[in-house]
């Protein structure tokens, strides 16, 4: 009796189960009659395809679509002022789609753009306010080529693939369709992409499903067409036995176009079909607009464009000449079940004994396991498909849900969403090797944790077991490991790790940069490899001298894989890691600080002896400017008692032998003058070669018997403004002193001539280098045999009373220094002892015609007539000045400076013009001209000076100054200065 109500209970199920299935075909039959299209499955399809498969490939289809689900409440759309600034700029944008990709995108009769994509794009543009400029009648090759070409901006619709991803930009995905297989209706079975071997399949050309197929390593014929309708058709004509597209686009087309003679055959595996709007790659700002429109698109506006174009359900069935198939199989499996379970049952209650023997062994077990489950560190769950059947304590613990909570949830709630795909291949694949994914907490908390899984018999059946780490605080000091490499390797200065032996145990990028090494030859060698300073004997030393100060900064030098030395900064630091003791040293190439130190100390000799130059210079001046005053009188005096003397008075001589010392004295000025860049130029346009001819016999009378002359002049050669007796005395000067240097032995002495171009960098060496600009210079070389110089006597040679010679004044190449100065030029100096010396002198090229600013044509014979005021602070200077003025038939009224001058001139309104000294007290003679012309405009003025025509010319250019007279002075020239000035007559 106990054994038929077993049987029995046995069958309940097995009725309970056959009812079900026949009231689902004739469901299916009955759905198919009604006219909808329907995918045939057979009997072997539904063998190979799961009920749970078919079940969630139904549950997501409503027109085979997989749209994704608007937010509740989308949030408002909110634009930053630099994406509103780009709209702006931006209100027509060029759209495209492919031309026939109902119902997602195609073109009216028209041209009019039509589709669910067609509708997004025309919702997008009315919430940016942009004009869509809509790119018709394009297959979806040229919409691809025409946006590569930046032709198109915006594409409606588009899968995302590594090649489109090149030139396109692609925003949230905001449609998603599986991919299924269709055939005809009288096809062979298909259950899978396994099933399409050999097969012919059509594809539009360009899409992406061509790309998956490839990797599915499937042997197929591509049928390539320019449309889904075209593949459709191509498959319903037998052209190719199937193709694969996306659900909702293969239900749409097969019920618009009437091609009944097609079935969706089976899904593909591979995962949903999903579309983007595609940007051209250069606008990544729309991208983030439309991200943000699509977010604020409320879930009405989304169902709205859905239903207007996909309002049809699609189901798998089973066809009708597959029913009696069924009824037979189950017929057949029913009388199995039968005869299987009259046997099963006898042997129940024999396996009912050995299972309560065997229970009480496996509680004592059970108690063991708990024990040993419980005292873990981890967590640790046992789980069937994912439903957790038992916790030990420590997963508690670290989820912060109750062990009663955690038994019966499926452990995937466990784990952050993004990673629950990841973690359930895992578990499908019974995966035993350890693995990290992203925890989920009670409360909500994200934390990482470490996985590792094995598959145990557990209750008599195979079972997975987990365990699970929390390495949170292993994540952390990774990533703080991580910054802490990044941050050196990054680092500008160069880093080594050293032993006590001076092995190099790690670099930083750093140090191979600058030593031109690789890390893996730098690991290879030792400190002692690459600075030269330190010997195996040494090293010890240093770092017994490290590990006693913990720190040391010193400089030094590395050589470089090219055998460069560099110099370096080097902060050394002793450090312990662990049990072992090593150097990190911090090296810096202080390359460019010794050059700028080395510029700066070369520029403040340079300074500091311009400085000098410039104060010997003042004083110098100084000195000249009252030494010609005294010279005035002298000379002055002289000419006007050789002029009232009878010529056969014996007192003749005796003036003239003044006049001779004085013209000698005021040479000895005019040196003084011309060291301190003042001195009188009579400026003329000179050809040096011309020059050196002249000067060419002087030269070689004055050179030492043993010393060869050699001129190498350049031809032609540009002329250069200069005053020809200055340059006389500079050439001179450095032909006497190249002829010392050579003294008793044989030499050469050679004069070359030429012209360069001249640019900053060239002319930073150089003495005198103060306000020289770029550009052509001629320059005059004057190069001996002789002895050379050291640097010492070099640093020294233009200083003023500094000679190597017994009886030499030292005035000579200061005065050289000085004239060179006064014709804005420079000069550059090349010694090396017992070689010879070189002087180089650059001098501006001239672009003037040759002309003498120093002609005298006029006769003795002129007079004058008319009052003159004389200002001059010397009263021998004012004495001479109203005798020479007086032969000259001008009545003179005097003034010893500038104040007196001015009220003078106010007092005596007939003054014809005025001779004024440039320097005096109280008022000099710049401030007086001011004050003169103020008075009277057109006053006719003679700056007298000891200064020179050019540095006078310079100060009042512009100014109306009558003419101008150097001290000392004769008559001759104060003659021929007054003769110049309108309204002077005779």
């Amino acid at each position: 009796m106990g054994e038929i109500v077993q049987l029995t209970q046995k069958i309940y199920p097995l009725i309970f189960i056959s009812a079900l299935l026949f009231t689902l075909i004739d469901t299916q039959i009955s759905y198919s009659s009604s006219g909808s299209l329907t995918a045939e499955v057979t009997s072997k399809g539904l063998d190979s395809t799961s009920n749970d498969e078919l079940y969630e490939i139904e549950k997501r289809q409503t027109l085979g679509t997989d749209i994704q689900q608007a937010k509740p409440h989308a949030p408002l759309l909110q634009l930053t002022k630099a994406e509103k600034a780009w709209l702006q700029n931006h209100k027509s944008i060029r759209i495209s789609g492919p031309r026939a990709f109902p119902p997602f995108h195609f073109f009216d009769a028209h041209g009019n753009a039509q589709g669910v994509a067609a509708d997004y794009v025309d919702l997008i543009c009315d919430l940016l306010q942009v004009t869509p400029d809509v790119q018709s009648d394009l297959f979806w090759p040229e919409v691809l080529k025409k946006s590569q070409d930046k032709e198109i901006d915006l594409i409606s619709i588009s899968a995302k693939s590594t090649d489109r991803e090149k030139y396109l930009l692609f925003t949230d995905s905001y449609l998603s369709f599986p991919l299924v297989i269709v055939t005809k209706t009288d096809a062979p079975f298909v259950s899978g992409m396994g099933n399409l071997h050999d097969k012919t399949i059509a594809l539009v050309k360009g899409n992406v499903t061509y790309d998956l197929i490839l990797k599915d390593k499937i042997n197929f014929s591509p049928y390539f067409v320019k449309t889904p309708l075209e593949a459709l058709q191509a498959v319903s004509s037998g052209e190719a036995d199937a193709t694969i597209e996306n659900l909702a686009a293969t239900t749409y087309l097969i019920l618009h176009n009437g091609l009944t003679n097609l079935k969706i055959a089976a899904p593909t595996h591979y995962k949903n079909y999903d579309l983007y709007i595609a940007v051209r790659k250069d606008w990544p700002e729309l991208v983030l607009i439309i991200n943000k429109v699509l977010s604020s698109i409320t879930p009405e506006q989304h169902t709205e464009i859905l239903n207007r174009w996909l309002n049809v359900r699609y189901e798998y069935g089973i066809s009708k000449r597959d029913v009696v198939k069924w009824i037979l199989l189950i017929i057949g499996i029913f009388a199995a079940i039968l005869l299987l379970v009259t046997l099963w049952n006898r042997r129940l209650n024999r396996e009912i004994r050995e299972r309560k023997q065997t229970e009480q062994i496996l509680s004592e077990s059970e108690t063991r396991f708990k024990a040993l489950h419980n005292a873990s560190f981890g967590g640790i769950s046992i789980h069937d498909k994912g439903i957790i059947l038992e916790c030990n304590r420590g997963l508690a613990e670290m989820t912060g849900y109750s062990t009663t909570e955690l038994i019966g949830m499926n452990g995937l709630m466990l784990i952050a969403e993004r990673y629950r795909d990841y973690v359930m291949s895992k578990i499908l694949a019974g995966d035993e090797n350890p693995y990290e994914a992203v925890g989920l907490r009670k409360n909500g908390e994200e934390y990482p944790m470490r996985l590792e899984a094995r598959n145990v018999p557990y209750k008599g059946q195979n079972m997975r077991t987990v365990e699970f780490r929390d390495i949170t605080k292993q994540k952390q000091a990774e990533k703080a490991l991580r910054l802490t490499r990044f941050s050196l390797e990054h680092a500008s200065d160069s880093i080594f790790w050293t032993t006590p032996g001076a092995r190099i145990v790690d670099v930083n990028e750093a140090a191979c940069r600058s030593l031109g090494y690789t890390r893996q030859e730098l690991l290879q060698m030792t400190m002692l490899d690459i600075n030269p300073h330190y010997s195996a004997e040494q090293w010890p030393q240093h770092f017994a001298e490290l590990r006693s100060c913990d720190s040391l900064k010193f400089e030094s030098e590395q050589l470089t894989k090219d055998g460069r030395l560099i110099p370096v900064e080097i902060v050394a630091n002793y450090v312990r890691y662990e049990s072992e003791e090593l150097n990190c040293s911090f090296v810096r190439d202080i390359s460019n600080r010794k050059r700028a130190e080395e510029e700066r100390i070369g520029f403040e000799k340079k300074l500091l002896h311009t400085q000098k130059l410039e104060s010997l210079g003042v004083m110098a001046g100084g000195i000249a400017h009252d030494f010609n005053n005294l010279l005035m009188s002298i000379m002055g005096n002289a000419d006007l008692a050789l002029m009232r003397l009878n010529p056969q008075s014996p007192a003749v001589d005796n003036l003239k032998s003044i006049e001779k010392a004085t013209a000698s004295a005021a040479d000895l000025a005019k040196q003084m003058l011309a060291y301190s860049g003042k001195g009188k130029f009579v400026v003329e346009n000179i050809d040096l070669n011309n020059l050196l001819e002249e000067m060419l016999h002087m030269l070689e009378v004055s050179i030492s018997k043993k010393a060869v002359l050699r001129l190498n002049p350049f031809q032609p050669l540009p002329q250069v403004e200069a005053d020809a007796t200055q340059l006389r005395q500079v050439i001179m000067n450095l032909i006497i002193n190249a002829s010392e240097a050579i003294g008793d032995k044989s030499g050469v002495i050679a004069i070359s001539t030429g012209c360069m171009d001249c640019d900053r960098r060239y002319l930073e060496n150089v003495w005198l280098d103060e306000n020289l600009s770029a550009g052509l210079y001629v320059y005059l070389e004057i190069a001996d045999t002789g002895c050379g110089m050291d640097k010492n006597t070099m640093s020294k040679l233009f200083d003023p009373f500094f000679t190597t010679k017994f009886t030499g004044r030292g005035l000579g190449m200061a005065a050289v220094l000085g004239i060179i100065r006064g014709h804005k030029g420079a000069i550059k100096v090349y010694s090396e002892i017992n070689k010879g010396t070189s002087f180089k002198i650059l001098l501006p090229a001239s672009d003037k015609p040759v002309e003498f600013f120093n002609e005298n044509n006029h006769t003795n014979d002129w007079k004058g007539s008319g009052t003159v005021l004389l200002v001059d602070d010397e009263e021998s200077v004012r004495g001479v000045g109203i005798e020479m003025l007086k032969e000259l038939g001008f009545e003179t009224i005097t003034a010893n400076d500038g104040c007196e001058a001015v009220e003078q001139f106010k007092n005596n309104p007939a003054i014809s013009f005025v001779i004024l000294d440039l320097t005096m007290p109280h008022m000099d003679g710049e401030q007086c001209f001011r004050e003169l012309r103020q008075l009277q405009p057109d006053i006719k003025v003679i700056m007298s000076s000891g200064f020179s025509n050019d540095e006078i010319t310079q100060k009042f250019v512009g100014k109306g100054l009558a003419g101008f007279l150097q001290k000392p002075y004769k008559l001759s020239m104060l003659k021929e200065v007054i003769r110049k000035i309108p309204g002077a007559t005779e």
